[in-house]
């Protein structure tokens, strides 16, 4: 197979990092409504999403992994739609031979309402406890060592349990575990949003604070928070700026066109001098979704990588 660089040279304005955030799984309070309902991932899918991304020169590939896959060291969060370890490894040696960088993301964020990390920890307590390391870094090391990414994409989006100090300990804590398995961080920044000020005003001291080598992922669907890109830019830190693509998705805004954020967060990275922009429609990597998926990255590709045409 071809690498992506070799089958869709991109232009030279292209952005570093053109990726995509796919979801075997995912956790937030829309998606929990329906866990009882929720099905197995579809390889094929999968599969065929990585090659089409080869050829639309797309380089970065974030997988929602979670509790879809069964883990040996903690047996109890296997659920109905988890499968083996193994489906995972094969898309990650996918990615590898296009040359696309497979980033695992596993949300260590802490909310009764948002519930992103319940997939491990369904108390969501308060301070995370000895019991709640122990699993989360079980799980992240199986996950390394299936897939031997360069990254972790660690969730922290719209936490509304810990303290700002407790928040940036946290932090702290999971860029050392990271960068002492060779990893690098990859995390949300809730920094350009007008609510949940109390998420978002807790953020902007902590990622003051954070190691340059921590790569922020500031987040919107609706608009593009252009100074915050700035601003994470000047601070010293890699910002990939992450758009919503709503072709076919779920949550699609009325009368707008899908492409629209897409469009407007690369013009907006690009000003900044930032590193990239990731998109999603935010539906599962399903063969019901495979359509809408592929044509996600057939649409989005271009963009990224032809940023001026």
């Amino acid at each position: 197979m071809k690498k992506a660089e070799e089958s869709a040279v991109p232009g030279g304005n292209a952005l570093k990092w053109r990726g995509l955030l796919i979801h075997m799984t995912h956790y937030d309070p829309a998606w929990i409504e329906t866990k009882h309902q929720e099905k197995k991932w579809d390889k094929a899918t999968g599969l065929a999403v990585v090659d089409a991304m080869a050829g639309a020169g797309m380089n970065m590939l974030i997988v929602d992994v979670e509790d879809a896959v069964i883990y040996r060291t903690l047996p109890d969060i296997r659920r109905k739609y988890s499968v083996p370890m193994s489906e995972l490894v094969e898309m990650a040696g996918r990615a590898k031979e296009h040359g696309i960088e497979l980033v695992p993301k596993m949300n260590f964020s802490l909310s009764p309402r948002h519930r992103h990390s319940a997939w491990f920890e369904p108390t969501q307590a308060l301070p995370p406890s000895k019991e709640f390391w122990r699993r989360g870094l079980a799980a992240l090391d199986e996950v390394v060592e299936a897939v031997r990414p360069g990254m972790v994409h660690v969730g922290m989006d719209e936490d509304d349990t810990r303290s700002p100090q407790e928040y940036l300990r946290d932090l702290l804590r999971l860029r050392r575990e990271l960068k002492r398995r060779g990893l690098r961080m990859v995390m949300w920044a809730d920094v350009g949003h007008r609510w949940q000020a109390q998420e978002r005003w807790k953020q902007i001291p902590a990622i003051k604070e954070l190691p340059r080598d921590v790569i922020l992922m500031p987040w919107r669907y609706d608009a593009v928070p252009e100074d915050w890109a700035r601003r994470l830019v000047k601070w010293g830190f890699e910002v990939i700026g992450a758009s919503g693509c709503w072709v076919s998705g779920r949550r699609r805004p009325k009368d707008k066109d899908p492409l629209e954020n897409t469009r407007l967060w690369v013009a907006a990275i690009r000003k900044a001098r930032g590193a990239g922009v990731v998109v999603t429609n935010w539906t599962k990597c399903s063969r019901e979704n495979r359509a809408a998926l592929l044509k996600t990255v057939k649409l989005c590709g271009p963009i990224l990588a032809f940023p001026e045409a």
